[in-house]
């Protein structure tokens, strides 16, 4: 079929094959580039849409289809919020496009429109880290984290100057294909080819900083059933029994035991029977312990959040979902996580809802969900340092930049994909965390409860995994590093300097239009 035939094709057919074209460039499916003619067919309904409002009723089916392939999995945790999550973020997606249709009505030439449009949707992609709906799963960099040989580039840009390279290289590519200028083309093929040298150069050159100490790590992986009750045990003191004999087994000569999210079932306090347990257990193994638990905790006065819940006795508590350490020689401390994901673990901006609850209608120590971590907490790894990102933690770059920089010389990952079963949910999420192992030249130890569990290094290349399902353990040696990136530096200096392009352009564009 040749160009002016699939031009020519219903707007719902070309729209709806946009988003196939998306949903197959994620892992698992190894097509990344299928991002480019998929964004054509998008720009290409956005410029011959009659209006904003028309650009967006255009794009829309193909983003919820984009979103419904990449992301089904999340109706298996819960089919309502699963549902929900899809159909409101294509909604959020639309706009990019819609700024773009706006630019392009407002300049007599393409070019300004298709030089705004990949600064609006990585702007796009930077805010939306960044409120009480975040949701990068399908920042567009993502979909090639199986590729790390040719997005080396990103320990200096971050995965969103991955998602402004292949936006710049479709738009260059769209204008092209409209104008076809021979410098244009000349332009495509230099930022096409420069990053993918530079990464290969990356690749090839890289050696790891002198004298960087190691760490013994056990990496478990003790595959309990999620929907059971108690894991599938009769009890949680037996389910309890099960993670520490499974711990014992291979703490022999580790630094590190990490286990999983959720790793215990039920609820627990800092200073209960179980954590006094785990000390004395961490001293036995004369080793370091990081596993994922629901804690209880009480807020300090002067720390009390907007939303929380009260206790019998009047106090400011709420549960959290965090991740415990406990040291040979006695220490503990507790991390909270941070990124919680929206309706299934927080719900969204509960403290505004709370503030404009004046007549105190709403139960909301029933719907609130987790009370949200607000601060990093470093563990004692070895001669160093780390930090346990748990699960959505672990697909924000700037949270995982922030430890770094702040002297961690290692990162951990806890998480629970069995909520998700076989899907691709597990696979993506595991694929997404090479990239934060690129970004800030850390090796990542990650621990899953079904999998998948393994170590990555600093190239974002897998050297140990398991199978997904399956009853396993990792034990190796890996190496600490002080190596501070220049990504770790500055953070999304992308995202900002694209935020600004389409905040000015769009600014200029709205004045043509007023004076027009």
């Amino acid at each position: 079929m040749k160009i002016d035939q699939l031009l020519n094709l219903p707007w719902w057919v070309k729209s709806i094959g946009a988003g196939v074209l998306l949903g197959l460039s994620f892992p698992p499916f190894p097509f990344p580039f299928l991002i480019i003619p998929a964004f054509l067919i998008f720009l290409h309904l956005a410029e011959h849409a009659r209006s904003v409002s028309h650009t967006l009723y255009l794009v829309y089916p193909g983003m919820v289809i984009w979103n419904i392939i990449a992301t089904y999995w999340l109706m298996m945790a819960t089919v309502a919020g699963g549902v929900a999550a899809i159909l409101a973020n294509a909604v959020i997606m639309t706009l990019p496009l819609g700024i773009f249709h706006f630019c392009r009505k407002k300049f007599s030439t393409l070019l300004p429109a298709i030089l705004i449009f990949p600064a609006s949707w990585v702007s796009y992609e930077l805010l939306h880290h960044r409120w009480d709906l975040a949701w990068p799963w399908l920042v567009l960099g993502n979909s090639f984290s199986s590729f790390p040989p040719i997005i080396q580039f990103i320990s200096f840009t971050g995965v969103l100057g991955l998602s402004l390279w292949i936006l710049v290289i479709t738009s260059l590519l769209y204008l092209f294909l409209k104008q076809r200028e021979k410098k244009i083309g000349l332009a495509l093929i230099s930022v096409f080819v420069f990053p993918i040298v530079i990464s290969v150069f990356q690749t090839a050159f890289y050696t790891s900083p002198e004298n960087q100490s190691t760490l013994n790590v056990a990496i478990l992986q003790p595959n309990y059933d999620s929907y059971q009750s108690n894991s599938g045990f009769n009890s949680e003191e037996e389910a309890i029994d099960d993670l520490i004999a499974f711990a014992s087994k291979h703490a022999k000569g580790s630094d590190l035991i990490v286990w999983p999210e959720n790793g215990f079932e039920g609820s627990s306090y800092p200073h209960s029977f179980l954590h006094q347990r785990l000390k004395d257990s961490a001293r036995v193994w004369d080793a370091a312990l990081i596993g994922g638990l629901t804690l209880i905790d009480t807020y300090p006065a002067d720390k009390t959040p907007k939303v929380f819940r009260f206790s019998r006795g009047g106090n400011p508590y709420d549960f959290f979902n965090a991740a415990g350490y406990w040291s040979p020689r006695g220490e503990h401390t507790f991390y909270k996580k941070h990124n919680l994901v929206p309706i299934v673990e927080r719900l969204p901006f509960s403290a505004f809802l709370k503030t404009i609850d004046a007549g105190d209608w709403v139960n909301w120590q029933e719907i609130i969900g987790y009370g949200k971590g607000d601060g990093m907490v470093f563990m004692p790894a070895g001669s160093d340092s780390t930090y346990a990102l748990i699960c959505y933690d672990s697909v924000f770059p700037n949270w995982n930049r922030r430890h770094v920089k702040n002297g961690a010389g290692i990162t951990t990952i806890i998480t629970n994909d069995g909520w998700w079963g076989k899907t691709s949910g597990h696979i993506q999420h595991f694929e997404f965390a090479r990239l934060r192992a690129i970004e800030t030249r850390r090796t990542v130890i990650r621990s899953a409860n079904n999998g998948i569990s393994g170590i990555i290094n600093p190239l974002g290349e897998v050297t140990a995994i398991t199978g997904y399902w399956e009853r396993d353990a990792i034990k190796a040696t890996v190496s600490l590093s002080e190596e501070i990136t220049f990504y770790t530096r500055y953070g999304d200096w992308i995202g900002w300097f694209s935020f600004i392009f389409a905040l000015l352009g769009f600014g200029f564009a709205a004045i043509r239009g007023f004076k027009k």
